[in-house]
C-alpha cells in the first residue's frame, strides 16, 4: 500500500510529533511507501532528514501545489492520510477537482467544535471523506455533533516512545532559574497559548504564596501569551515561585527531575504531555478537558479539578504538597504500569495500519 501524508505545519508541535512516530512505526513495516507533503524548510521535514527515514518528502511552497501534485499519486491501494485542518481542505479540494477515488482520512486531534458556516459544513459532511481518526473518544463525540455519522470515526489514541523517555538525562533544575533549593517543583508543559490556561496556573500560584507555602512552578513552553504572564508575575511578585522556561528539547529530563506535574489546559485533543508524566512517575494534577480523563481513567490515577478554576488547582496543588509520600508513590507506579500498557507509539500505529487495510478493503483493493 501507498501512504500520501498532508501535513500544513512549519513548526513542531504534539501533531508533528505523532505524525513522526507514525511514519517511523510505518517504515518499520513490509509494503508500505510513504510520501509526505509537508511545507518547504518544516521542522517535519529537517526531522525525517535528521534520522534518515527514507521516505519521499514532496514539500510545497503554497496551497495549490498540494492540490494539483497530490492528485498525481491517487491510485489503486493507495490512501490519503490528512493531519491538520488545512490539509483537509486541500486534500479535499484536489478530490473533488481531479477526481480521484483513493480513501481520504482525517486525523482529528484537537477537541475544537467545527464551526457552522458552509465551508466547515461542506468538509466534515463531504462523502469525499472517507473516515476519520480521532486521538480520543471526546474528539470523536465532537465531531458527531458537527453531523460526521459516528461510523465514520474510528478512535486511536496518540502515543509515546517510551524508550526515548528512559533514554533521557535528568535536567539540572537550578540551571533553570530555580534559585531556591528544596522546594518542591511543579512542572507544566504546554504553548503558551489561551486553551492550555497556564493563567489559571498562575493564579493557583499566587493563592498558596499568599498561604505561605514554599513550591515552585516551572512551565515550559512559548507562545502569544508570554508577555501577559511575565506582566502578572511581576505585578504579583512570583519571581521567585514560577519560572516561565520556554521551549526545551529535553522535556523527559526536565519531569525526571521535577517533582510533580501539573496539566492547567481548558481543551485538549488528548494530552501526551500528561502520559509522559505519569509514565515517569510523577504524582499529576489534570484537568477535567478534552480526552485528559480517558488517560487518567477519571481520576484514578491522577487528581483532576475542573478546567478554568484557579482555586481547585491551588487545593489539588497543596493536597500533593500535603500528601503523604509513600501513597503517592504507590499510585504513581499505577499509572506508569498503565500507561505503558496502552500508549506505547507501536499500538498507535498497528491500529492506524489496521485501519488503512479496513478502508482498503471496503474498496476491494487487498
Amino acid at each position: 500500500m501507498k501512504i500520501v501524508h498532508i501535513d500544513t505545519a512549519l513548526t513542531w508541535r504534539g501533531g508533528q510529533n505523532q505524525l513522526y512516530l507514525l511514519l517511523r512505526y510505518l517504515h518499520s513495516c513490509e509494503n508500505v511507501q510513504q510520501v509526505v507533503f509537508t511545507p518547504c524548510k518544516s521542522a517535519l521535514t529537517e526531522k525525517i532528514k535528521e534520522k534518515d527515514l527514507q521516505i519521499k518528502i514532496e514539500n510545497f511552497s503554497n496551497s495549490w501545489q498540494v492540490v494539483s501534485r497530490g492528485s498525481k499519486y491517487a491510485g489503486s491501494r493507495t490512501i490519503f492520510h490528512c493531519h491538520s485542518s488545512k490539509a483537509h481542505t486541500l486534500a479535499l479540494l484536489s478530490k473533488k477537482l481531479y477526481r480521484w477515488r483513493s480513501p481520504l482520512l482525517i486525523h482529528r486531534r484537537v477537541d475544537f467544535i467545527p464551526g457552522k458556516w458552509l465551508l466547515n459544513r461542506w468538509k466534515y459532511t463531504s462523502s469525499l471523506v472517507d473516515g476519520y481518526i480521532a486521538i480520543s473518544e471526546n474528539i470523536k463525540n465532537i465531531l458527531v455533533k458537527g453531523e460526521v455519522s459516528p461510523s465514520k470515526v474510528q478512535v486511536v489514541y496518540s502515543g509515546v516512545d517510551f524508550s526515548l523517555l528512559d533514554k533521557s538525562e535528568p535536567v539540572d533544575l537550578s540551571s533553570l532559574m530555580l534559585q531556591k533549593s528544596g522546594s518542591p517543583v511543579f512542572v507544566n508543559v504546554g504553548a503558551l497559548t489561551d486553551h492550555k490556561g497556564q493563567i489559571y496556573l498562575l493564579r493557583a500560584a499566587r493563592i498558596l504564596k499568599q498561604q505561605g507555602l514554599s513550591f515552585r512552578v516551572l512551565i515550559c513552553g512559548e507562545g502569544e501569551l508570554e508577555p501577559r504572564f511575565e506582566q502578572f508575575i511581576e505585578k504579583y511578585n512570583l519571581h521567585d515561585t514560577v519560572i516561565l522556561a520556554g521551549f526545551h528539547s529535553n522535556i523527559a529530563g526536565i519531569l525526571k527531575s521535577a517533582d510533580y506535574f501539573v496539566m492547567s489546559s481548558h481543551l485538549e485533543g488528548l494530552g501526551t504531555s500528561v502520559i509522559d508524566a505519569l509514565y515517569l512517575k510523577k504524582p499529576a494534577i489534570v484537568t477535567k478537558a478534552g480526552g485528559i480523563p480517558e488517560i487518567v481513567r477519571q481520576g484514578r490515577l491522577a487528581l483532576c479539578v475542573p478546567p478554568r478554576d484557579s482555586r481547585a488547582l491551588a487545593e489539588a496543588m497543596k493536597e500533593l504538597l500535603q500528601s503523604d509520600d509513600n501513597k503517592l508513590s504507590e499510585k504513581a507506579f499505577l499509572a506508569h504500569e498503565e500507561v505503558k500498557k496502552r500508549f506505547d507509539y507501536r499500538i498507535m500505529g498497528e491500529s492506524v495500519r489496521n485501519t488503512y487495510d479496513t478502508y482498503l478493503s471496503k474498496e476491494g483493493e487487498i
